[in-house]
């Protein structure tokens, strides 16, 4: 999924929600400019401790979040 054309989403509330058995994920490719609404959007992956981002990865447009990342996120 790392090169999911994601570049015309706005919202990604609930993406992953409930992927229990993710430890890792890589979004390297995508371009979330677009992106006004997170919630929930890593619920319940308690699994989850890296996501990897790259250039695209920006999240200032998000107005809409109920919590933040616990994961460590690294730049690709």
């Amino acid at each position: 999924i790392a090169n999911y054309n994601v570049s015309g989403v706005p919202i990604a509330a609930n993406m992953f929600n409930g992927c229990a058995s993710l430890s890792k994920i890589d979004l390297s490719g995508w371009n979330t400019a677009n992106f006004n609404n997170t919630i929930s959007m890593f619920a319940y992956c308690r699994k989850l401790t890296t996501i990897y981002v790259g250039q695209g990865w920006n999240l200032s447009g998000v107005t809409v979040n109920n919590a933040g990342y616990k994961a460590v996120i690294l730049p690709s």
